[in-house]
């Protein structure tokens, strides 16, 4: 009889491990919160060029983690063949830019970006800005662990007020260090701006106040912490559409992808698919609820009805 029963009995232990393992504990609080909503931004040649490089082989593989809504921005713009390594420094290119389009240019990159997320309050302001394409892993861990914590701060909607609790380290105003013949701050050690939030901005330059020294600085994106600017997009059919009129009054988790046609530009493809699998992991978290819920219960939180 007890041979009978045996395998059964593992199976039923096998489902219950699978099913503890489907969820995670992404999530620091207990409360019930609402969905994040995602939008993708595809930047190519043109509404056509952008749609066809949907179904090419070797993009579609790139692109398949998508899960959400597209829109597009049709200005994508080579200024210069790609090479297989570029180098930036202080998040300035060596050489300059390989491309732009209307989007990027009014960002005012000054490195190549084939894919970054942004993270947008319900007023429209960019409370993060996290670049795709992370060569260090244990910075990637980090970046994610910021993304995932930020995205919940905002949903729970601290004191009605969308207040950001964490930052993944303090900043000490104190550190100052040598790199080469530059001298830098601690507080603006490269790994801080992986993942930017407007709370690491502002503890950054209180430590860049506070040390009192000339120091290489490194420049947070353009619009962190202000409204994202209003532009003027695509929808497939070829209709422009704003992209307030696509983010509501809700988080939202922006997602921005080049898909260019220019076959010279396929090396790129590495940041967008780094870009879509962090984005993808953060969709399963809080669009199809994978993360599973915190221990912590926060009394002032107000999410959205769910």
């Amino acid at each position: 009889m007890t041979r009978l029963f045996r395998i059964p009995v593992l199976a039923l232990l096998a489902c219950v491990l699978l099913a503890s393992c489907a969820t995670t504990s992404i999530r620091y609080s207990s409360n019930p919160i609402g969905k994040l909503a995602v939008l993708g931004v595809q930047i190519s040649e043109s509404v056509d060029a952008a749609k066809r490089m949907r179904t090419d082989p070797y993009a579609k593989k790139a692109l398949e983690d998508i899960a959400w809504p597209l829109v597009i921005d049709p200005s994508y713009q080579q200024l210069k063949e790609a090479k297989a390594i570029t180098l930036s420094y202080n998040s300035t290119q060596s050489g300059g830019l390989t491309y732009t389009s209307a989007m990027l240019k009014d960002m005012a990159f000054a490195e190549d970006m084939p894919g970054f997320i942004l993270v947008i309050d319900r007023s429209h302001r960019v409370r993060g800005f996290g670049r795709g394409f992370i060569m260090d892993g244990d910075r990637q861990d980090q970046a994610e662990r910021e993304l995932n914590r930020l995205v919940e701060d905002l949903l729970l909607n601290i004191d009605r007020k969308e207040t950001i609790t964490y930052a993944e380290q303090e900043v000490k105003s104190s550190s100052i260090i040598s790199l080469g013949a530059k001298t830098v701050l601690g507080a603006d050690d490269p790994a801080n701006f992986d993942f930017q939030t407007d709370l690491k901005q502002a503890k950054i330059e209180e430590a860049r106040a506070k040390a009192g020294a000339k120091a290489s600085t490194i420049p947070f994106y353009k619009y962190l912490g202000q409204p994202i600017p209003n532009y003027a997009l695509r929808r497939d059919d070829g209709s422009t559409v704003k992209l307030y009129d696509l983010l509501g009054s809700k988080v939202t988790m922006l997602v921005v992808t080049i898909t260019p046609e220019n076959k010279g530009m396929m090396s790129q493809y590495n940041g967008v698919v780094m870009t879509l699998q962090t984005a993808r992991s953060v969709y399963d978290n809080f669009v199809l609820g994978e993360a599973g819920a915190g221990r912590l219960n926060v009394p002032n939180a107000y999410p959205d009805a769910q």
